[in-house]
């Protein structure tokens, strides 16, 4: 193992192009074994086992994708007060839409399913993937939502990336809506002013939630092993850093909604959680880092994300007046009263 770039941060770089193409298209693909010769039927095995490599189905990749929670929009102080992390933390209201987000981040097995190839280089089917840049990811969003049937969010020009607000496909989170789901949602949304010690993901004790420098003895871990926070969601803290969509720059000091470019910006994109090799100040839940879009280290992966919320906004869009004036939620609606008396009287 080379030694590291740096002794501060530990990268390890593994700076190789690695050949990302799909390993399939959408469809199916049709093998046609011929059984005349013994010769030809080894052949046509070895076709066979090469067709069912590059056709998996979109039922097979569902089933590696990871749980995600549905997370209600709100208002939130972005940011800390804490010393001495205020200058680049600085605290300010953000107001966000409802949005869904991976209980776990992308695994190893995910990654090869949709991109045919496994860059990590801790292996293990359920770790999380790295060695993986932010174009390489954005790329794979696009993929695995063509995969699955729905419409990809991005639209990728070479080193230009856009995002279509409109699709539904999967995509990575910003940085305000990581920052909003790491510190729980609801529970950071109900702070009255900035805090003093937003802690990690889940808990002020790091060693529950986190694997990070004095714990992860120098590797990435399986996902999921330690405390999830108040939304379900595991290795907010450490394990890999998370790629965000953000560029990474300036807080504004005003409010904010869904906000997702900084006005004083750079050209490197925002990463947040913190890893395996970081010291504990790094795995703060509000601490922000970055890197450049091309950069592929065995220190950064991701978790997926999609916009809105299909419970949330089901329940929006069928609550109904009851007679004592309570709206009915969407499992109320879907499930009505046995008792021919209790029916709802919908005008």
């Amino acid at each position: 193992m080379p030694p590291p770039v740096s002794t501060e941060w530990g990268h390890f770089f593994r700076d190789i192009i690695i050949d990302l193409s799909p390993i399939g298209q959408r469809g199916n693909i049709r093998c046609t074994m011929n059984s005349s010769t013994p010769r030809v039927i080894g052949f046509s095995f070895v076709l066979m086992f090469a067709c069912v490599a590059v056709s998996l189905s979109a039922t097979d990749v569902s089933s590696l994708l990871p749980p995600f929670a549905s997370v209600p929009g709100g208002t939130y102080w972005q940011g800390s007060a804490e010393v001495p992390f205020t200058s680049s933390e600085t605290a300010h209201q953000t107001t966000l839409s409802s949005f869904q987000i991976a209980k776990f981040e992308t695994t190893q097995a995910l990654w090869k399913a949709v991109m045919g190839a496994n860059p990590a280089e801790f292996k293990g089917d359920d770790r999380p993937v790295e060695r993986v840049s932010w174009l390489d990811v954005v790329t794979f969003c696009n993929k695995l939502s063509e995969m699955l049937g729905y419409e990809p969010v991005y639209v990728i020009e070479g080193q230009r990336v856009s995002w279509n607000k409109e699709a539904d496909g999967f995509r990575l989170p910003t940085e305000a809506e990581w920052e909003y789901a790491a510190r729980g949602g609801s529970a950071v949304a109900a702070l009255e002013k900035p805090s003093a010690r937003p802690g990690f993901s889940g808990s002020l004790n790091a060693n529950d939630v986190a694997w990070y420098a004095p714990n992860a003895g120098r590797k990435t871990w399986p996902v999921g092993q330690k405390k999830a926070n108040e939304l379900g969601l595991h290795d907010m803290s450490g394990n890999v850093w998370e790629w965000c969509w953000d560029f990474y720059g300036t807080y504004p000091k005003t409010a904010v909604t869904d906000p997702d470019t900084p006005v004083q910006r750079t050209n490197a994109r925002v990463i947040r959680g913190g890893a395996w090799f970081t010291p504990v100040n790094l795995i703060r839940s509000t601490y922000r880092f970055w890197s450049a879009t091309n950069l592929r280290v065995n220190t950064i992966g991701f978790r997926l994300a999609r916009s809105g919320s299909p419970i949330l906004d089901l329940e929006g869009q069928f609550a109904i007046p009851a007679d004592e004036g309570d709206l009915l939620g969407v499992y109320e609606l879907l499930d009505p009263p046995e008792d021919p008396a209790e029916r709802w009287i919908i005008e």
